[in-house]
């Protein structure tokens, strides 16, 4: 009797042995799942990393030519102000000379 329980012993450890090993692998299958899980979600962020620095780098780069653009624009419309200032002073000037010029010619006819 002994010996027989003795060996209903070690069947049921070997089952308990079997049925241990069997969570273990299912354990180890889910920790295998979760670390693809966790690599996937590395590799997004990485790859969300790299396009917002390269959309940074490309948004800095179009901010540093439209401040270029714009500092073009202001040298050329500061530019053409002066031009146009200078073009009605001159035509103020060559009006003065005609008012003057009438009002030589008038004073001339006057005095004859």
């Amino acid at each position: 009797a002994e010996a027989s329980s003795r060996g209903e012993d070690v069947e049921t450890l070997r089952a308990e042995a079997d049925a241990s090993s069997e969570m273990l692998a299912a354990v180890g299958q889910q920790l295998e799942a979760a670390q693809a899980g966790m690599d996937q979600i590395k590799d997004a962020r990485d790859a969300l990393a790299t396009q917002h620095k390269l959309d940074t780098e490309e948004a800095t780069e179009r901010e540093t030519s439209l401040a270029h653009e714009l500092a073009q624009a202001r040298e050329a419309h500061h530019q053409q102000t002066q031009q146009h200032l200078h073009q009605v002073q001159h035509l103020e000037q060559q009006q003065q000379a005609q008012q003057q010029q009438q009002q030589q010619a008038q004073a001339q006819a006057q005095a004859q």
